[in-house]
């Protein structure tokens, strides 16, 4: 039995080396050719093409990003930037009854809108960086909500939008 596989690996390596020895007559030269675009000379990995170039850059999903101004300088950069988001709804009517979207995976609240909050203080806290790209300042820090419902520590920053 063990003869056997022996056997039957020897003869499948043979006909590997056999099939791929250099200078064989049969089929074309080792050319490499790029699946994304089908052009010889490259893989898809470094295909330069706009076709390939764009699929692998793919949509981005809505992020921010926390700068404390008041961190220490030694933490490196992917240690003081951490992803934060918190959605809201604004209702135009008080009396009706306004859903909010809560993120329980937010490293902090905040949001744009001074009026939400039942209790605020002033608050140099940094910037926050949006998934644009754009920034905005931390003003404030309180407690948004109503009589049934509150959450606490919420930053009130300049220049986002509910």
């Amino acid at each position: 039995m063990l003869s056997r596989k022996l056997n039957r690996a020897m003869y499948k390596r043979d006909k590997y080396k056999k099939k791929f020895r250099s200078g064989s007559k049969g089929g074309k030269s080792n050319e490499t050719i790029c699946f994304g675009c089908g052009k010889p000379g490259h893989i898809k990995a470094d295909c330069k093409s706009k076709k390939v170039f764009d699929k692998k850059k793919g949509k981005k999903s809505f992020k921010a990003t926390w700068d404390d101004s008041s961190s220490s300088s030694s933490e490196s950069k992917s240690e003081s930037e951490k992803a934060i988001l918190c959605l809201m709804a604004q209702g135009e009517d008080a009396r009706k009854s306004t859903p909010w979207y809560l993120d329980s995976g937010c490293s902090r609240h905040m949001t744009g809108d001074a009026h939400q909050f039942i209790e605020l203080k002033r608050h140099d806290g940094g910037k926050v960086t949006f998934g644009d790209n754009n920034k905005g300042r931390v003003i404030g820090l309180g407690t948004v909500g109503n009589n049934s419902l509150s959450i606490s520590n919420v930053y009130l920053v300049d220049g986002l939008k509910t």
